[in-house]
């Protein structure tokens, strides 16, 4: 567990160093959170009852994720506009590649 400021972090991802604070502690130290997301360009993710429900990032962060969202989408239009059959038998990636970071 990573101390910041006064505020218990969890670290349960140690290879990627995700820091880890339950809803009560982000109430209770939302500006510290933000902070950190903002200036130190470390994502926390939130726990509920030890499970990961949300992420503070920072707005450099977020919008890399809506960029990479929107190439994900585009490639998945062409590739179902080349082969609608196989776009509508496909699973939604988005399920594997959350399942690392999903308690």
């Amino acid at each position: 567990m990573a101390v910041h400021r006064g505020m218990q972090f969890e670290n349960r991802v140690p290879y990627n160093m995700l820091l880890e604070v339950t809803t009560e502690d982000l109430r209770r130290n939302l500006a510290n959170v933000i902070s950190r997301a903002a200036y130190g360009a470390d994502p926390v993710v939130v726990t509920r009852r030890g499970r990961r429900i949300a992420a503070v990032v920072s707005i450099i962060d977020l919008a890399l994720l809506q960029r990479i969202k929107e190439q994900r989408e585009a490639r998945r239009m062409e590739e179902a506009q080349r082969d609608p059959a196989r776009a509508a038998a496909r699973s939604p990636r988005w399920a594997e590649d959350l399942a690392p970071f999903i308690g």
